[in-house]
């Protein structure tokens, strides 16, 4: 898709009324959506429960102190015990993992093979199954008699919910305990950025715009410090000089140069007819140039004066012990331990990233990946969200400007 890119940006802020996931901040007719993961866009998934109902209010404490230490909820702590005058006893799956595991009836084992066939079954069978399975989890005869004189299956949810919507969703059926998490309400409602960090992440990502537009190129990818709000490293798309030079794996090595390293230095100057991978000592005081060439900075400044670039200059031993005393134990992790691959920098691409690409982005420990275009091979939001992998060591905030 292409875009026009202006030199000026507006800011009109406009509310939403999606509740899909899809709640955003408006800038200009530029969109900024935050892509979470599916456990905070999908509805909450259920599960059928057994729940006496009792007469006697009076005996509900008894009651509760036995089903809380013979009985607890595994994976439903989240779930209220009591709801109005019903006292929550165990799932069906609970029942059926009994029945399979400890009855010694194979008849029994055969008729009662699913969830379904639980909840089909007569009151009287129903009633025997949970006299069954309660006193042998330790639960008092007394207790017992007093719980299953009247039955109810019904539907409570199976996870516990994480945004607001959710829990309005499932709390109607059955009470749960919930305490809002602020960060994810506001990613979720699109209110996570200020008016102005609106304003500037769409500014770069016109600036990707910009640059692929003047120089030809497919993808654009630019990284930058947040603390400072400077351009610390460009980069474009080389599959052409090499299938590996997809723009981020560019960009992470054009990062690496302000920090002494870069893998592909010699190669990208060798065919770089246009000067823009050049400069790699190009130093001024505590900070470096050296990701970004003279032309490139040449070209932006003269769209937009205001820009500014440079990293943070790497530190000498000495330096690094220096800092490691007067860090704050509550700071940044750029300010903790950079600059070190890209710990803490925010990522914008013109394109989602393969998977190739957004493994190294995750292992360059980055903080934030903006992004415009989608594509079929994206593991952002198309394929997948690998900054959902829970197993990962690292993750990152993703966000689709378009």
């Amino acid at each position: 898709m292409e875009t026009i890119v202006s030199k000026r940006i507006k800011l009109d802020l406009e509310p939403s009324d999606n509740n899909d996931g899809e709640n955003v901040q408006i800038s200009n007719n530029w969109r900024i959506k935050s892509i979470l993961s599916d456990e905070h866009i999908e509805p909450i998934k259920r599960c059928f429960v057994y729940a006496g109902i009792v007469d006697d209010k009076k005996f509900i404490g008894k009651a509760m102190s036995e089903l809380c230490q013979s009985m607890p909820l595994h994976g439903l702590n989240f779930l209220k015990r009591v709801h109005q005058s019903k006292l929550l006893l165990c799932t069906l799956n609970q029942m059926l993992d009994f029945l399979r595991e400890n009855h010694e009836d194979e008849i029994v084992k055969k008729i009662f093979m699913t969830e379904n066939d639980l909840r089909t079954a007569s009151d009287q069978m129903t009633t025997s199954l949970l006299k069954l399975y309660m006193t042998k989890r330790g639960i008092s005869l007394t207790v017992v008699n007093f719980l299953i004189k009247k039955i109810e299956i019904t539907s409570v949810a199976a996870q516990a919910p994480l945004l607001s919507w959710q829990h309005s969703d499932v709390n109607n059926d059955w009470p749960t305990k919930f305490h809002p998490n602020k960060d994810l309400e506001k990613l979720y409602n699109g209110t996570w950025f200020t008016e102005q960090e609106t304003i500037f992440h769409v500014q770069i990502m016109e600036m990707c715009g910009l640059l692929r537009t003047k120089l030809k190129r497919e993808v654009c990818g630019i990284a930058i410090d947040p603390r400072t709000k400077s351009i610390v490293a460009i980069g474009f798309d080389e599959i052409d000089r090499h299938p590996l030079m997809h723009c981020a794996m560019v960009l992470i090595d054009a990062v690496a140069r302000t920090q002494k390293g870069g893998a592909w230095n010699e190669f990208l100057v060798e065919n770089d007819d246009l000067a823009i991978y050049t400069n790699f000592n190009d130093e001024f005081d505590e900070y470096t140039q050296s990701g970004v060439s003279k032309f490139i900075r040449k070209l932006i400044t003269t769209e937009n004066p205001s820009i500014t670039f440079g990293a943070e200059r790497v530190k000498t031993a000495v330096e690094n012990r220096q800092n490691y005393t007067d860090i704050d134990v509550n700071g940044d992790n750029l300010s903790k331990y950079g600059p070190y691959l890209c710990t803490g920098y925010d990522v914008y691409l013109w394109r989602e990233p393969c998977l190739m690409c957004s493994m190294a982005l995750t292992h360059s420990r980055i903080r934030t990946i903006f992004f415009h275009e989608t594509q079929s091979t994206g593991s952002l939001c198309t394929l997948t969200k690998l900054q959902s992998v829970k197993a990962l060591n690292h993750h990152f905030q993703v966000f689709r400007i378009a």
